[in-house]
């Protein structure tokens, strides 16, 4: 009891001494506390941006054992993706890759109840969810046959157009909307949360891939592929034209 009492004296002698102080040099303690601050918010924003660069986890089930894969030039080049058939040869080639999920974007409008706007499309392979974890907070993700070329297009919102345009309908499933040209039965909405790819900030709506008109043909386009407990991406040069 006495320690606290003494403390708590010497604690108003500080302020005391600080507030003299402060009347003798005002442009000095003005000067001393705007440093401070400076100090601590460059600190707290530079651990900001490494929690969210290195740090922060993804958020996915089993994010550790989830790697993008990438491939770059002789010259260490980057910031392209790999073709269809590479993604295939990879699938069936090696023996450390579990599964892997792709995706194309593309800007398209979609034409819903609130009104058209553009937003950002994301063609998917249908493991893609399965892959991540996530699951649609109603309806489903996508079948493997939905793939395929003669199967009804279909589309996965997001929470947020959901809620913009179709006013957070929950009798949403099974209805039509048009994404671009293409008519699309909605089958599930995703997590609030949930985005993917991560750098797509406009990410809206989700179709499955491998046929899909509103991307490129699967044989042609470059795509940024997923998979878990993968190796580093082989290292080789583009083919000579």
């Amino acid at each position: 009891m006495i320690r606290i009492v003494a403390s708590i004296g010497n604690f108003r002698e500080d302020v005391r001494f600080a507030a003299r102080q402060f009347r003798r040099a005002p442009a000095y303690a003005v000067f001393t506390v705007l440093v401070l601050a400076l100090g601590i918010g460059t600190v707290t924003a530079m651990f900001t941006i490494s929690y969210s660069v290195l740090l922060r986890p993804l958020p996915f089930r089993a994010d550790r054992h989830l790697f993008k894969v990438v491939e770059s030039t002789a010259k260490g080049d980057e910031g392209f993706g790999v073709s269809y058939p590479e993604i295939t040869q990879w699938q069936q080639a090696t023996g450390d890759l579990a599964d892997v999920g792709f995706t194309w974007s593309s800007v398209n409008i979609i034409d819903a109840p609130a009104g058209a706007e553009m937003i950002s499309s994301v063609a998917a392979s249908p493991n893609l969810f399965t892959l991540l974890g996530v699951e649609p907070v109603i309806g489903r993700s996508f079948l493997p046959n939905e793939a395929n070329s003669d199967h009804t297009n279909v589309v996965l919102l997001s929470y947020d157009i959901w809620q913009r345009s179709f006013a957070g309908d929950r009798n949403v499933l099974g209805k039509t909307v048009h994404i671009g040209a293409t008519l699309c039965t909605i089958i599930g909405v995703m997590p609030k949360q949930f985005r993917y790819p991560l750098d797509d900030i406009r990410a809206e709506v989700w179709v499955p891939s491998e046929r899909s008109t509103l991307v490129p043909r699967p044989d042609d386009p470059y795509g940024s592929p997923l998979g878990p407990d993968c190796p580093p991406a082989p290292r080789r040069s583009p083919p000579s034209p």
